[in-house]
């Protein structure tokens, strides 16, 4: 759950439960908003370079809150290989 609280937006918890597509999605999805929103603020196109840089890495927090609700509660007890996770 730590995982998913300050690393969440990178999807490294999706990784750490071996579950990698979501998380490399994420860690990409993350990246270009990240990286092309501060491309896109240098050349002077602010309102494009806002919304990469907010919205992008806000839907990878979505993700991030939807894990960390989902380990919280007990619906995820199995990593990706079938292994349980200890409390």
């Amino acid at each position: 759950m730590l995982l998913a609280v300050f690393l969440g937006i990178w999807g490294v918890q999706r990784l750490y439960l071996r579950r990698p597509l979501v998380g490399w999605i994420c860690f990409i999805w993350s990246k270009i908003g990240v990286i092309g929103g501060l491309v896109l603020l240098l050349f002077g196109l602010v309102p494009a370079g806002l919304i990469l840089l907010i919205a992008f890495p806000f839907i990878s927090w979505l993700v991030a809150v939807g894990d960390l609700v989902a380990l919280a509660s007990g619906a995820v007890r199995v990593d990706g290989l079938g292994k349980p996770l200890d409390p």
